[in-house]
């Protein structure tokens, strides 16, 4: 009769263990795993990308890194439902070379190159809240490192719910 009194005692703990376990989910607070394609647009904002002072003169030959910042201008928070948790897949760059008669900066028109962020699958998605006047930083990497010069720079956000592209910076690379 004892025998079968720990049985019993030891397969319920091992169920209940086992039941709760299996009800118990990890859920990180607006992260999702989808390759969702379409978000919502944010209806009214003020956002601003800055590529910082501090970062307009490069080494050449170096693998460069630089952080941008964007900033919420406007009087509301911003969320930001599609942003990429790899923070480098939400950066697009343009770059031609620098000519001091340019004062348009049409990225659409003949001479700026293209350069879209390597994305990997699958795609994470992180909710991103920006309270007025904060701003957060996102770091890129500039493939044209390699060679010397002075280039008409252009950062976009590649979101889908925000139309957000800097002004355009010079980057000298020595």
């Amino acid at each position: 009769m004892k025998l079968i009194s720990n049985k019993f005692i030891i397969l319920t703990v091992f169920l209940s263990v086992f039941v709760l376990g299996a009800g118990c989910r990890h859920h990180e607070q607006g992260l999702m795993l989808v390759e969702k394609t379409s978000f919502n647009k944010v209806p009214e904002y003020n956002l601003k990308l800055i590529i910082p002072l501090s970062q307009r003169k490069l080494q050449v030959g170096a693998k460069t890194e630089i952080t941008l910042s964007l900033m919420n201008y406007g009087d509301k928070g911003i969320m930001l439902e599609d942003w990429r948790l790899r923070e480098h897949e939400n950066i697009r760059l343009y770059y031609r070379a620098y000519e001091p008669s340019l004062d348009k900066f049409n990225v659409t028109e003949p001479g700026w190159i293209r350069v879209e962020p390597k994305s990997k699958l699958p795609v994470r998605y992180n909710t991103q809240t920006i309270a007025p006047g904060n701003f957060f930083s996102i770091s890129t990497n500039f493939p044209f490192s390699e060679q010397s010069g002075k280039y008409w720079v252009v950062a976009e956000l590649t979101l889908t719910s925000v139309d957000v592209r800097s002004e355009a910076a010079i980057i000298e690379i020595e």
